[in-house]
């Protein structure tokens, strides 16, 4: 694994000026901090050309970020995972709920998960066992 890892460092006055198009399509009166999150996501997968992104839960900018690979064959499997407390604003399991095909919802792996929603959970899911025998979800694949 380590020998995977690898600590760059990004010019994000750079990305910022290469994302300019997509930058605009963000939300007025974003943080600057949550448009340097957003720069940071973006550059992380266009830089390694990721074409299945894996994210634990994720909040508000993360579903920016998927939003705006929409289009580019980008698959995601996002896992219902609380970050400890419910979300109070649209997270990316909110978006993702929405969104359109390559997108999956894995469920069932956290106790809180319903947490990691700040809105209604679909019910369009199917049960499956993990290794252990114990029952997850995964929403079927928005096609």
């Amino acid at each position: 694994l380590w020998s995977r890892l690898a600590i760059v460092s990004v010019n994000i006055e750079k990305w910022k000026a290469d994302l300019g198009h997509e930058l605009m399509e963000l939300p007025r009166g974003l943080p600057s901090s949550a448009v340097t999150f957003f720069t940071l996501g973006r550059a992380a997968v266009l830089a390694t050309g990721s074409k299945h992104v894996v994210c634990l839960g994720g909040g508000g900018i993360c579903g920016m970020e998927a939003q705006a690979s929409l289009g580019s064959g980008m698959c995601w499997t996002i896992f219902a995972v609380s970050r400890g407390r419910k979300e109070q604003f649209p997270s990316l399991l909110d978006w993702a709920q929405g969104a359109c095909p390559g997108y999956w919802i894995v469920q069932g792996k956290d106790p809180n998960e319903m947490d990691a929603f700040a809105s209604i959970v679909s019910s369009d899911v199917e049960p499956h066992t993990d290794k252990q025998g114990k029952e997850f979800k995964i929403e079927k694949a928005l096609t």
